[in-house]
């Protein structure tokens, strides 16, 4: 950045693997090292070992902490953003027939650190194992099910959510439960329930 005509600073930051610093207590708590652009008057933090973490988001562990910023003439302690465009919206379409014979399409649509992990994932497994995670999940979902085809969009443009379609058939996609039919889970992304539990959050949970 410097060699590039800006204004930065290395960083020293506990990430949320580690204790947090306090500004009135001298320790050495530091397990990562990021930089700070500054840019009219604001610090706009970095970190250069996510290589698709987009401009001005961070990743999760270094959000909301407070680092060591190395300046010229001297430190800061600042906190790093709390950043809450993080989001994956699922839109699923089915069709089934008669039978209960099912085909499905879903498209996956994430934005911040979902994005960056998903891009990640996507840019730096194998295709063949790309594949192979799609089936899987799909024979999780129907033990019959088949994919058809996926596709992959934004995967190189950071400033755009990534977003991915795939779609799938599936034989006796229903489970029968009397008059009942029980669909089975269609998530695609990982979430700790423990994260609900608490009793303060930073972020809204959407039961609909």
């Amino acid at each position: 950045l410097k060699e590039a005509g800006f204004t930065a600073y290395p960083v020293l930051i506990p990430t949320r693997e580690v204790y947090a610093i306090r500004e009135d207590f001298p320790t050495v708590a530091f397990n990562h090292a990021i930089a700070a652009l500054s840019l009219d008057g604001k610090l706009i933090f970095m970190d250069a070992t996510s290589s698709t973490t987009s401009f001005e988001d961070l990743p999760t562990a270094d959000q909301d902490r407070l680092v060591l910023v190395c300046m010229d003439d001297g430190y800061r302690v600042v906190r790093t953003p709390l950043l809450n465009a993080n989001e994956v919206t699922y839109t699923t379409t089915m069709d089934i027939d008669a039978s209960e014979d099912a085909r499905v399409a879903r498209i996956v649509t994430t934005t911040g650190s979902f994005s960056a992990a998903q891009r990640f994932y996507l840019k730096n497994t194998h295709p063949q194992n790309i594949e192979d995670g799609f089936k899987d999940r799909i024979v999780q979902i129907n033990p019959s099910g088949k994919l058809l085809e996926y596709t992959m969009e934004n995967l190189n443009e950071y400033d755009k959510p990534m977003v991915v379609r795939y779609s799938f058939a599936a034989q006796k996609l229903l489970n029968p439960a009397d008059n009942m039919r029980i669909l089975s889970p269609l998530g695609d992304i990982g979430f700790d329930g423990g994260f609900v539990s608490k009793e303060t959050r930073v972020f809204p949970i959407e039961f609909d």
